[in-house]
């Protein structure tokens, strides 16, 4: 499940450089460090995914339209 974070972050690269070695690098770094945080929690992405919805909405949420403290 965690291949598709990865996978964005390492397009962008491509659309900003133009440079397949570079996303591929990148790509690489990105898959390889999900693979070490998925060895040490088998459920990152779940947690990641309960704590962004669950996390309550600042005060001013309603004035900037998202979840900041300043704009």
């Amino acid at each position: 499940m965690y291949w598709v974070p990865v996978l964005s972050f390492s397009i962008l690269p491509l659309i900003w450089f133009q440079s397949a070695i570079g996303m591929l690098v990148l790509f690489l770094a990105l898959w390889l460090g999900a693979r070490v945080l998925a060895r040490i929690e088998p459920r990152i992405m779940d947690l990641l995914s309960v704590s962004g919805r669950m996390t309550r909405k600042t005060g001013n949420h309603r004035v900037w339209g998202g979840n900041r403290y300043e704009p």
